[in-house]
């Protein structure tokens, strides 16, 4: 008999995206948005759901260790779910290298605790400024353009990381590139992954090796 895991929700907030991570879907399908009369529903296992979330600070998912004291205060706040930060300077440390041990770590401790993710992508600006784009961002000025002003200064607001210009295309095709491999790996790969967990018998190991060559794939991606 199946179990029934969280399922994935994905909201976007601005340019600094936001995800409901997926801890697994039913044969429902996908969470989605329902009408009903004068009211929208968000949808997840085929049952309206309301969010309950608490926001963690910026800088507080960095690491699987600073974590640990936080999922317990999560779970006695009555919570169901988790607004977590993802730094794109962490996600891609070097240009088309993405690491995804961070992620998988908080999905599987999310799904231990019974909880959804949001993911809060911070990449070329949060609160205004550029302090989350990677140092081979923040180095390149000229692929990545910062904003200046009428003297041809750049703009800084937050000490020493000038801020990155809206009109560079390097800039936001770099952005939408990393943001895309994390959007492929959580679809492709934990969804996958939930439903393998919750396959019994003789068709666990034949669903875990399916997921094993779509997580490799994701991970070329």
């Amino acid at each position: 008999m199946r179990k029934y895991l969280m399922s994935a929700l994905v909201l976007m907030v601005g340019y600094a995206a936001s995800t409901m991570l997926s801890i697994a879907q039913d044969a429902s399908g996908a969470p989605h948005l329902r009408k009903q009369g004068t009211a929208t529903q968000l949808i997840v296992d085929g049952k309206p759901f309301l969010v309950l979330a608490g926001e963690l600070g910026n800088n507080s998912a960095t690491s699987l260790e600073n974590m640990e004291p936080v999922w317990p205060k999560i779970v006695a706040g009555n919570l169901n779910t988790a607004l977590v930060g993802i730094s794109w300077a962490q996600f891609e440390p070097e240009e088309g290298k993405f690491d995804y041990g961070l992620v998988d770590g908080l999905i599987a401790k999310a799904r231990e605790n019974n909880l959804h993710i949001v993911f809060l992508w911070f990449a070329s600006w949060k609160n205004g400024t550029s302090s989350f784009a990677p140092i081979w961002v923040k180095r390149d000025y000229q692929r990545f353009p910062r904003i200046q002003i009428g003297n041809g200064s750049t703009v800084s607001i937050s000490g020493p990381v000038e801020l990155l210009s809206t009109l560079g295309n390097a800039t936001r095709d770099a952005d939408a590139a990393a943001f895309g491999a994390l959007m492929r790996h959580i679809k492709e790969c934990r969804w996958n992954a939930a439903h393998c967990a919750d396959d019994a018998g003789g068709e666990r190991s034949g669903c875990a090796a399916r997921h094993a060559r779509l997580r490799d794939r994701c991970r070329r991606s």
